[in-house]
């Protein structure tokens, strides 16, 4: 799944809530944060700051692609490390 936070304290808040072992990444692009997630269901605390996209496969290559890449592996994990 991939999310979109349009400022980086959205973001924070979003992770805080997520454990360590979610395999994520990270991207910015266009001034938004771009978090993407492997889990088999929604994650509540990403939905509530930031907006799930839709096609999704899509969305991870254009952003892979055209994006900045901040974060390629547990993103999540080093979000809470530094920031948290």
């Amino acid at each position: 799944m991939m999310y979109r936070f349009s400022d980086f304290e959205d973001l924070l808040g979003a992770v805080c809530g997520l454990s360590e072992g979610v395999e994520s990444g990270l991207y910015e692009w266009d001034g938004d944060f771009y978090l993407w997630v492997r889990t088999p269901e929604e994650v509540v605390p990403l939905s509530e700051y930031g907006i799930r996209l839709n096609s999704e496969a899509h969305w991870e290559t254009y952003i892979r692609e055209h994006g900045q890449m901040i974060c390629r592996e547990n993103a999540v994990c080093t979000l809470q490390t530094y920031f948290a």
